[in-house]
């Protein structure tokens, strides 16, 4: 292990990786630490057999960085991207599955009540609030109604995030209705003022091999310029340079440099960051991660009462089913499972269910009949697996963005300090992509 190098990276998770990327083109001076045995993070691809499944994201929303990253990787021939299908989603609203359909078709899917056209057709003449931040549930009936709400934004809030709109900041999570609204008064208002031009089609892609192709050629181009096993212990500043204490395999190491990008899980970075200060520290502490448990299911074709013409499906609240939703994975991506097959990721817990932790053969048996009972499902898996992730998406609270404000004073306090990692950069892949791109080229 480097015992001084320029800069230092701490954690290889898409974040970290990226970062390490973008500052090896520029020939810098570079170390990445890792504290588990393996690169990646949340992104894991498993492969059992004729399986493949992934055991955290299962996708990635493609956006200009993405695209890039992909491009200066060589990695054009392995990227796989879903079918036009794919933009099918349905949700299992009073004991059936039915297709979300786009704009008005809305109104006419019967999803939503009459009284939702009226909240429509107000929504233009409601104000704009003066508040700094409010909760996504509160956004939402203020400026529509409690139908819009429990049908349509609780099962988006958690497919995203597997949280609750009412615990959820509007302003950190949905950040472009919050700018709609500030700068429109309106999200009808904003839309109709958008400029005319072909929609960009929102792409989900994965590779051949799954996820963690894009992780293994990012870590193999890392060299020994990536350490596993090492555990962030302290960093202190003396003079210029940051002594960073690592410990690997029980022996202690200090690595000096002279700029750190911390990727590190909130409560790591509030323990090792240097001078943050008990109040944020206290915040970073408690930041919440929804836990998730993820089953993985396959089942004859010839045995489903219900097409899987689509990316899945989620489940309002309200309905109060026992898991959040599911994604068809070999209605997405060939390779996934036997072409006879359906193979599907069924979601389990998220912020209103911590007890998933718990869950044992019993619990997961449960859910597995569900699922059958919600697809018609004519007979038992063949194949059954599942992967609990306690930690798995941060909760983004009301009032989150003044953390990140004090987040920035830090770095400005603290020249050389960079703060990263999904819950400072917003928690889909292309979003901790974008901004650590961003962050080396537009700051270090």
């Amino acid at each position: 292990m480097k015992s001084s190098v320029d800069i230092l990276i701490l954690g290889a998770g898409i974040s970290g990786l990226t970062a390490a990327h973008y500052l090896q083109q520029r020939g810098a001076d570079l170390l990445v630490v890792e504290e588990a045995a393996r690169p990646g993070g949340v992104i894991q691809t498993r492969t059992k057999g004729a399986y493949r499944y992934e055991a955290g994201p299962n996708a990635i929303m493609m956006n200009d960085s993405v695209w890039v990253l992909i491009n200066e990787l060589g990695l054009q021939d392995e990227l796989q991207t879903a079918p036009d299908l794919s933009q099918n989603r349905y949700l299992y609203f009073k004991g059936k599955l039915r297709l979300l359909k786009p704009g008005p078709g809305l109104l006419t899917s019967g999803l939503l009540p009459p009284s939702a056209l009226l909240a429509f057709l107000r929504e233009p003449f409601v104000k704009a609030s003066n508040k700094e931040d409010e909760s996504i549930a509160d956004f939402f009936l203020r400026r529509l109604n409690r139908p819009v709400l429990d049908n349509l934004i609780n099962p988006m809030v958690a497919g995203i995030y597997a949280g609750d709109p009412a615990m959820l900041s509007l302003r950190s999570t949905f950040k472009k209705l919050y700018a709609m609204e500030q700068e429109h008064g309106s999200l009808i208002k904003a839309a109709l003022r958008k400029k005319k031009g072909p929609v960009p089609k929102r792409e989900l892609a994965s590779f051949t091999g799954g996820l963690h192709t894009l992780i293994d050629k990012m870590s193999k181009n890392l060299g020994q310029c990536l350490q596993l096993n090492a555990r962030v212990i302290k960093i202190d500043k003396q003079q210029e340079h940051y002594h960073v204490q690592v410990n690997t395999d029980g022996a202690s190491h200090t690595i000096r440099c002279k700029k750190i990008i911390s990727t590190l899980p909130a409560a790591v970075a509030a323990k090792v960051l240097p001078a943050i200060g008990p109040a944020v520290a206290s915040q970073l502490n408690d930041l919440y991660y929804g836990p998730m448990l993820l089953l993985y299911l396959a089942y004859n074709k010839q045995h489903l009462g219900f097409s899987p013409d689509g990316f899945g499906f989620l489940i309002p609240q309200k309905e109060q089913m026992p898991f959040l939703g599911a994604i068809w994975n070999s209605a997405l991506f060939p390779g996934r499972a036997p072409h006879q097959e359906l193979f599907s990721t069924v979601f389990v817990g998220g912020a209103n269910r911590p007890e998933v932790v718990t869950y044992g053969e019993q619990e997961i048996a449960a859910i597995e009949q569900q699922y059958r009972q919600v697809m018609t499902i004519g007979s038992k898996p063949v194949f059954i697996d599942s992967h609990l992730q306690p930690r798995a998406i941060p909760q983004f609270p009301v009032g989150y963005h003044r953390l990140m404000e004090a987040l920035d004073e830090f770095e400005r306090q603290n020249p050389g300090i960079y703060i990263s990692g999904n819950w400072r950069s917003g928690v889909a892949i292309g979003d901790c992509i974008d901004y650590n791109k961003r962050l080396v080229v537009e700051r270090l």
